[in-house]
């Protein structure tokens, strides 16, 4: 029903009147630059790179009007990109109507003799047709090239043809224009892009020799820019060119938690006296499959007429969207995702997922199934195929599963893992992102189907109370942490030289949990709701020293991180109790610490064995761990390794927790 209403818009935008003289994506205009991390249709005109956003097939309308130039034509432009195989898309775009008329003033002008050569009364251009094509050349580097038919008329009141003198006749140019760009994926935050506007041009019509001077002349102009991911709602972006100006813009996503609405803004600087050239703003809103977008560009200082200009004046243009008469202006567009109604070689029939998506074990998905998908096959023969799956900006590119075969009119479910980026660390709150499911022909490398589903991913804090996604809290190269151990060591390096080897590794337990017993305090934590469940919150250890305290899971975690940085092996003991204590609590954890000292050494250690556990560590040695009680942090080291022991003992050994279910350890290395 959503597209019998839509595609009518989508013509009704290409065909309404609109009063301006600009073609530009709207999402360009608001954001100030698209050099780097292009998307959608529209990213034609601007860096076609972003023609790989495109997951199947898209139309887009957009209408742009001018508050300056009453007398200008309006225009509009149609789009439709279509993705070809797993990394080219290919796109057209139609400008049906006028786009850029200057008129000129020759009021003023001496009334000239028959047959000669008269100034202009209008200049017309028209930028009609477009075509881009865009190709991954690995998961990090993209190509896009995009060429355009522009044509220019020149009218005249009279004709300096003396046999043809007093009549009004037109002059036309034309030429094809083509863009260079490219786009590098640095890391999971961070884009560079690079366009050549005008790399190519070539001519294939002038005007005579006498209007030379008034001819298109499309300047060859290098740009680079750059964005960045501040946090998964914040993306900046910057541009600098070749004529010495730049560009500065920001995006934010989820405005005010409205989901899918996004605010844009940008800032034009030159070297010129008026350094602030031109400020944008803009809105977007995605309601699947169709997202609208509007922007309004304020062009500031002043400004060339676009109406009445002395042909003597006259400036050749060197850009059509960006030039001494372009005007403020409001522009406005439709996309639409378009999945046709004939019947796929291979139809999604269903997508399940089977688990919510926890930041913190993020790189468990690309080995472990997140979900599946139940295919179809709807021929009479047996079809290979492959499936994907995309998150927009958690995920650099789509994972896709090994190549598989279907049987005529078999129905399979299969499978499917996500290779997530670090991007997905920067969600503090749950929140439902759209993923892309696509089944493609492999034969072709070509989609047959996709289909949209909100999978939920949790804050980067979620924990669900398993010790074995817990480990993954434990981050001993971040840089906080690391220096915090190192220095407790160095701040006492006379003290452990002066030791024997059996002995070193006990005392610098010691000091670390001490240094951080003089930081930290023990406060226990709310639990956390979300929609569907609850779950515990867990700090990252660089939290922890930050904010100077936590409850038993943070201490825990922190202390294993700052003995991990040290090289030590440490473990999680989980205790599952059959009763719930005074905080509601049926369940604690507190951690063994590897001295990597054999059995046989305890006595120098202690008098009491009972006060370490004889285990294996990861080089399969059974070496002797110390039990550290992390909650009794501010009592110092001793005191939580006396109660460590007692815990220990009466968990581990006297209740039999191991045989009985009740006590899992899990290792970290």
């Amino acid at each position: 029903m959503v597209r019998y209403i839509l595609l009518p818009a989508l013509v009704f935008l290409c065909w309404h009147p609109s009063f301006s003289q600009t073609i530009y994506s709207v999402r360009g205009i608001a954001l100030g630059t698209e050099t780097a991390n292009p998307a959608y249709v529209s990213s034609l005109y601007s860096n076609p790179v972003g023609l790989l956003s495109v997951g199947h097939l898209e139309f887009t309308s957009s209408a742009v009007g001018s508050f300056d130039n009453g007398d200008a034509f309006g225009f509009g432009m149609v789009g439709v990109a279509y993705r070809f195989g797993e990394n080219q898309v290919g796109a057209l775009s139609y400008t049906p109507s006028q786009e850029f008329l200057l008129r000129f003033d020759n009021t003023a002008m001496r009334p000239e003799p028959a047959g000669a050569w008269h100034d202009p009364s209008a200049l017309e251009f028209r930028d009609r047709f477009r075509i881009g094509f865009a190709h991954h050349l690995s998961d990090e580097v993209a190509v896009g090239i995009s060429g355009r038919w522009i044509e220019e008329y020149l009218h005249t009141s009279r004709s300096g043809d003396q046999a043809a003198a007093g009549n009004p006749v037109s002059y036309r140019a034309s030429l094809w224009s083509f863009n260079l760009g490219f786009d590098y994926n640095v890391n999971s935050s961070l884009k560079i892009g690079a366009l050549i506007d005008n790399m190519l041009a070539l001519r294939e019509a002038y005007f005579p020799d006498h209007y030379r001077r008034f001819e298109y002349r499309p300047e060859k102009i290098v740009r680079l820019g750059g964005a960045y991911d501040l946090s998964e709602k914040l993306t900046v972006a910057a541009e600098v060119n070749s004529r010495f100006a730049a560009v500065l813009g920001y995006e934010w996503e989820n405005v005010f938690s409205v989901s899918d609405f996004t605010v844009r803004q940008g800032i034009w600087l030159t070297t010129s006296s008026n350094p602030v050239e031109a400020l944008s703003i803009g809105l977007g809103y995605f309601l699947n499959p169709v997202r609208f977008d509007a922007a309004y560009l304020l062009l500031l200082g002043a400004r060339a007429p676009s109406n009445g200009i002395l042909p003597g004046s006259f400036e050749p243009l060197s850009s059509l969207y960006w030039n001494a008469y372009a005007t403020s202006q409001l522009a406005f567009s439709v996309t639409y995702a378009y999945h046709s109604g004939y019947e796929p070689l291979v139809k999604i029939e269903d997508v399940q997922f089977f688990s919510m998506v926890f930041p913190v074990n993020y790189r468990v998905h690309a080995m472990r199934p997140l979900g599946y998908a139940r295919v179809r096959n709807t021929t009479d023969k047996t079809v290979s195929a492959r499936l994907s799956f995309f998150v927009p900006k958690l995920m650099s590119s789509p994972t896709n599963t090994s190549q598989f075969y279907l049987n005529p009119h078999e129905i399979r479910d299969i499978p499917f893992t996500a290779e997530f980026n670090e991007n997905i660390l920067a969600v503090h709150n749950e929140s439902f992102r759209d993923a892309r499911i696509g089944v493609m022909d492999a034969e072709v490398n070509d989609y047959t189907d996709i289909e949209y589903k909100k999978v939920l991913i949790l804050g980067r804090n979620f924990w669900n109370g398993d010790p074995l996604m817990l480990k993954y809290f434990v981050t001993p190269d971040e840089p906080r942490v690391k220096a915090f151990a190192r220095k407790a060591l160095y701040e006492n390096i006379d003290f452990l030289e002066s030791l024997s080897p059996e002995r070193q590794p006990l005392e610098k337990a010691r000091l670390v949990f001490n240094r951080l017993a003089n930081l930290l305090s023990y406060y226990a934590d709310e639990k956390t709701f979300t929609s569907l469940e609850e779950f515990d919150r867990v700090q990252y250890p660089s939290e922890t020293l930050d904010l100077r305290g936590g409850d038993y899971d943070d201490l825990t975690v922190c202390y294993s991180a700052l003995m991990n940085s040290l090289g030590f092996e440490t473990a999680f003991v989980d205790v599952r109790y059959d009763s719930v204590d005074e905080n509601g609590d049926n369940a604690h954890i507190y951690l063994l610490v590897d001295t990597k000292l054999p059995a046989y050494v305890w006595s120098s250690l202690t008098s009491n064995e009972r006060k370490l556990v004889v285990r294996r560590n990861s080089t399969n040695r059974e070496t002797l761990w110390i039990p550290i009680e992390p909650t009794l942090i501010t009592k110092g080291f001793d005191a939580a390794w006396e109660q460590g022991a007692l815990e220990y003992y009466h968990d581990v050994e006297l209740m039999l927790g191991q045989l009985r279910g009740t006590v899992k350890i899990v290792d970290v290395y």
